[in-house]
């Protein structure tokens, strides 16, 4: 009925017979019944394949069936663990520094006894499930290949480090630290929020992917709310990955540690994905910018702050030629080294004021501006077709009279075949030279 793991003791669950699909984990092994209360004591280990099970159907409510002062450590073919009744768990155990580890999938069905304040290690891989909602106060959770899934994650105080770890589950983190390095993925059908008091510090993060791009019917949700994220990490070289129908928000006072406020790495925002960035001011990016086509038609956006664009943004058709359409909702000023190219039948509106400060726009696809444009110096206009939505061109003769329409003595290239189309209201001054 009570089952005592003194300290060095081990309890080891053994499989009975041979699953040949171990990473369906359907738990065909061993299975144990510990009616009453079990106590894992510090130095002491539950450890095997199978399941065990704590309590019993009439375990009066909130009833602590398990103390993990020890560790758990799940074998590689799988290890369950149940609170039956109202019983519950507590994983870190009377003295708070339980040990959740092993190189197996690990599933904790049962609410936790209290928030978790020990140690989570998956550092070499495995994974670890929550069935129930669960909480963190003060822990430490390293990931290497390893991975979170099953229920949202509330959490303070977290010291959770990442390189190259999976999250399926969703997290709330109120305060602590989340520390990349390498790469991190945030999927699943989930809301992950950083709030004001943590910090995910990127600086030797490699990669950052949101939700999976193969994904049909998943939507991850990654909401960063803090002062300051080196979003490009210290070498400036983060590969940011946004999946179909997924989204990042930041709202952040700065992106970057320089004054210029720049993103020097690559974005990649696949069908249906988003990335709005709030910051105190402006942001520059001087890498890459992909919106990319993949198996669906969902339009892509950007949105947010003021962007400099100094490097390029393409707009990249699918591998079979699938066209893709989008929206920019911020202020943009294309610098005189930017490229903006768009692919062949794919469209953007662009939606926020548009400056031309010269810069090359390229490409058989074509934009609409919704906003009077401002071109400020000579810019070479490639596409096959560049719609004025009842605009007019503006250019600036003196800073003291603002914008005005008057003749452009600059030069705007238009490449051969492109059309530049006018509506009703639309004008190009007299004595342009287009």
């Amino acid at each position: 009925d009570v089952l005592v793991v003194e300290n060095g003791g081990i309890v080891q669950l053994e499989r009975r017979d041979v699953d040949p699909h171990p990473q369906y984990y359907d738990w065909r092994s061993a299975i144990a019944n510990v009616d009453e209360r079990a106590e894992i004591g510090p130095g002491g280990v539950l450890t095997g394949s199978g399941r065990i099970r704590f309590g019993g159907p009439g375990t009066p409510s909130g009833t602590q069936v398990l103390d993990n002062s020890g560790t758990i450590f799940g074998s590689s073919f799988g290890l369950r663990i149940e609170a039956l009744g109202g019983g519950t768990l507590d994983l870190d155990g009377d003295n708070e520094q339980g040990v959740i580890t092993g190189p197996g999938a690990t599933i904790v069905d049962g609410p936790l006894s209290d928030a978790f304040s020990g140690t989570i290690d998956f550092s070499d891989g495995g994974s670890i499930r929550f069935e129930n909602e669960w909480s963190i106060v003060n822990a430490d959770v390293l990931l290497g290949d390893g991975s979170l899934q099953g229920a949202p994650l509330t959490a303070a105080g977290l010291n959770m480090q990442i390189a190259g770890g999976r999250c399926y589950n969703g997290m709330t983190v109120n305060s602590g630290l989340v520390d990349v390095d390498g790469v991190v993925n945030l999927l699943g059908e989930a809301t992950y929020t950083f709030a004001a008091a943590a910090e995910l510090n990127l600086d030797k993060a490699s990669t950052i992917r949101i939700g999976d791009f193969w994904a049909d019917s998943e939507s991850t949700r990654v909401t960063i709310n803090q002062s300051h994220i080196d979003l490009d990490g210290t070498d400036g070289n983060v590969e940011l990955r946004i999946g179909r129908t997924d989204s990042l928000t930041l709202n952040v006072d700065t992106i970057d540690v320089s004054a210029s406020n720049d993103f020097d790495g690559n974005i990649m925002i696949y069908s249906g994905g988003n990335l709005e960035v709030n910051v105190a001011g402006r942001w520059r990016l001087d890498g890459d910018l992909t919106f990319r086509a993949h198996d669906g038609d969902e339009p892509v956006r950007l949105g947010g702050s003021p962007l400099t664009v100094v490097g390029s943004m393409v707009v990249e058709n699918g591998a079979h030629g699938e066209r893709i359409d989008g929206q920019i909702d911020s202020d943009i000023v294309f610098t005189p080294s930017s490229v903006f190219e768009i692919e062949s039948h794919s469209h953007f509106d662009l939606t926020g004021q548009v400056t031309f400060d010269g810069g090359s726009l390229v490409g058989d696809g074509s934009i609409t501006l919704r906003e009077s444009p401002v071109i400020t110096t000579s810019t070479a206009f490639g596409y096959h077709t560049v719609t004025l939505d009842e605009l007019d061109i503006l250019i600036p003769v003196d800073e003291s009279l603002g914008f005005r329409r008057v003749e452009y003595e600059g030069i705007i290239s238009i490449a051969g075949g492109t059309t530049l189309t006018q509506t009703d209201h639309a004008a190009i001054g007299e004595g342009a030279r287009v």
